[in-house]
């Protein structure tokens, strides 16, 4: 690793630490290896990309292509790479069991824009299921992302054969009701255990992406009648407190 991105990781481990000691959030973890998804540079340095002789990004000496959109059919692509390049991120992730490799390019400048905004101005109301709009001609309040299904069955037999597995591996890590003995014990995983473990995150992953292009329809969709200018923010554990009755 350069000196850029070996600063970038250690800046994100002392702010970790900061907001450990603020009491914003959890202690902090060690990483190993196999938990490290990215890397970024410090400005268009030793993590760079350059447009020729084709786009790649050049680090330490290896040269990533980049498979582009080849269609673009809104230009959005082609408007985003004329910016300048800020400094550039790489990215690992787990797609259907197999390992990814992605580049995440910070531009200088306002993302283009690819749909009409509407000019009139709506305020909006977040819930936890729910959510309102109200706009000078009309008010709505409505289901938040109803096209999105929570796969309770799928997780559920997931969490069954994991369990089943690591009892079937650990015998003796549990006493004779079943429960798991105090203290440190070792702990097996099998080939099919973390077969299992791949499933459920795949199974969160695609729920993920599920919400997070409802959510974009969501907004898109408002945007195009009136621009929100107004909404109150809530942290997650508001929500939660809610659910629960507190």
């Amino acid at each position: 690793m350069g000196s850029h991105d070996t600063q970038t990781t250690s800046r994100r481990a002392f702010r970790a630490v900061q907001q450990y000691a603020f009491g914003i959030r959890g202690r902090p973890r060690l990483k190993p290896a196999n938990r490290f998804h990215s890397v970024q540079g410090k400005g268009n340095a030793v993590i760079r990309f350059r447009k020729e002789p084709v786009p790649a990004i050049h680090w330490a000496g290896l040269v990533l292509p980049l498979r582009l959109d080849p269609k673009d059919k809104r230009c959005w692509q082609r408007i985003a790479l004329e910016a300048r390049t800020k400094y550039v991120r790489i990215v690992r992730r787990t797609l259907r069991g197999k390992t990814r490799w992605y580049g995440q390019l910070v531009q200088d400048g306002l993302a283009p824009r690819v749909r009409p905004v509407g000019e009139g101005v709506v305020e909006y109301d977040l819930g936890p299921s729910t959510i309102a709009f109200v706009a000078d001609t009309d008010a709505s309040l409505e289901k938040l992302c109803p096209e999105v299904e929570q796969p309770w069955k799928e997780t559920r037999r997931i969490l069954r054969s994991i369990d089943r597995s690591r009892r079937s591996t650990n015998p003796e890590n549990y006493d004779t009701e079943g429960r798991v003995k105090r203290g440190a014990n070792r702990w097996i995983r099998s080939e099919r255990y973390q077969w299992r473990l791949r499933d459920l995150a795949e199974t969160e992953r695609r729920l993920a992406a599920a919400r997070k292009t409802a959510h974009g329809n969501l907004a898109n969709r408002y945007w195009r009648r009136e621009r929100p200018s107004k909404g109150r923010s809530y942290a997650v554990g508001v929500f939660s407190k809610i659910s629960d009755g507190a």
